[in-house]
């Protein structure tokens, strides 16, 4: 795997010698997905009131294996969820 400074010179020979901006490949190889790259599991995540009653949940929420449930409940919660989108 190149490092930064030699990916960085190598961007700046390509800008060079064809006058357009070349990004260069670091973490991914070409023909594989990086999504192939991890493990998923499904899992669930539910908000509670302190009296126990359900304020949002979700259920079969795709993440990489290796989360914690906090990182799991932050997805699902902040990014999943749409104002003004029907629940189930």
């Amino acid at each position: 795997m190149q490092t930064v400074m030699s990916a960085t010179k190598t961007l700046q020979k390509e800008q060079t010698k064809y006058g357009g901006l070349k990004i260069p490949r670091l973490f991914s190889r070409e023909g594989q997905s990086p999504y192939d790259q991890f493990m998923y599991d499904l899992r669930s995540s539910v908000i509670r009131n302190p009296d126990g009653s359900v304020v949002y949940e979700i259920k079969d929420v795709e993440v990489p294996k290796f989360w914690t449930q906090v990182a799991t409940d932050i997805l699902a919660q902040k990014y999943f969820r749409k104002a003004g989108v029907p629940q189930q």
